[in-house]
């Protein structure tokens, strides 16, 4: 790809159903041009058919000038007010008459990536040549409809609230996709996280945890007792004593614990609290100012460090 001139217009900014961006001039001719390209002669794609998501890709990220993609971190960041990382992964993405895509949020668990943005690249796009790009207000709510139109681009931050889905399309549809990721859900995090809970398993916790947390385990729910459980483990596995790790699990489960805690003792167990909850499920980017507000000040103990800069990077050294 050239290194021209990115961004022939400013987007337009959207707030309903959710926040998101859509330029109607995304890249200068030469540039949709190489990206044209990327779908000319033979690859080999990946053919994807199942759970409501049909179309086939390929991931392109080579393809791509190292300039361009720089310039769209800084240009997503700005847009979105949202650090990131200056990895971007880009894939080509074809949609044969028939196939679709099934509603979903894409909201970012561990090590993914947390916004996105579509380039279309169908020339003579009509009504009825479908694979609209619909936007949901919910999963039974109305759909605000994104035609798929020639260099039309489409940028938006992935969370849970993000439903989306792409009507069956009739003619042959094109777009190439860009991922970008926040600092602090890296994949480097995500590798972390697994070598921190590797052959994980409750009996690990010290005998002494089963007196305080059977008073209550009867009151959680099976998903908040699972998340609970391995927030003790993560203090367990850092070296903390009992009285810690049971501070976590009542902490993480949303009950009240009856003792003082140091400053940085308490922020220990945010952060065990916050580990146990991107192994469970999703990267939540307003949960994470939270906590990289609450830690700020703290200084993170030297045997944990390296963990804490991954999940807090703007505090690290």
């Amino acid at each position: 790809m050239t290194d021209a001139s990115f961004l022939r217009s400013d987007p337009h900014r959207h707030r309903h159903p959710f926040a998101f961006f859509h330029y109607e001039a995304t890249f200068e001719p030469a540039d949709c041009a190489a990206l044209e390209r990327l779908f000319v002669g033979e690859h080999a794609w990946q053919h994807r058919s199942k759970g409501g998501y049909a179309c086939a890709l390929r991931e392109v990220s080579d393809d791509i000038s190292p300039t361009l993609k720089q310039t769209l971190v800084a240009e997503i960041q700005r847009i979105t007010a949202t650090p990131l990382m200056s990895q971007v992964q880009v894939t080509a993405q074809l949609m044969a008459p028939g196939q679709y895509v099934g509603e979903h949020s894409d909201h970012p668990q561990l090590g993914y990536e947390v916004a996105r943005l579509i380039v279309y690249l169908n020339r003579d796009w009509q009504p009825e040549d479908g694979g609209l790009l619909e936007l949901l207000d919910g999963p039974d709510g109305a759909a605000t409809q994104v035609p798929p139109r020639y260099n039309h681009g489409f940028a938006f931050l992935l969370h849970a609230l993000s439903l989306h889905r792409v009507t069956q399309v009739q003619r042959t549809r094109r777009s190439v996709v860009f991922n970008f990721w926040h600092p602090a859900n890296s994949p480097a995090l995500a590798e972390a996280v697994a070598a921190l809970l590797a052959g994980m398993h409750f009996s690990e916790l010290p005998a002494v945890l089963d007196a305080v947390v059977s008073q209550v385990e009867a009151q959680l729910d099976e998903d908040t007792s699972f998340r609970a459980n391995v927030a003790a483990v993560v203090l367990h596995r850092w070296g903390y004593d009992a009285h810690t790790a049971a501070a976590g699990y009542f902490q993480c489960a949303g009950l009240p614990w009856p003792h003082a805690l140091p400053d940085q003792r308490s922020a220990v167990i945010k952060l065990a609290v916050w580990i146990a909850t991107l192994h469970q499920g999703i990267f939540d980017l307003d949960a994470w100012q939270r906590l990289d507000d609450a830690l700020g000040g703290i200084t993170p103990p030297s045997e944990i460090r390296p963990i804490w800069q991954l999940c807090l990077p703007r505090r690290g050294d």
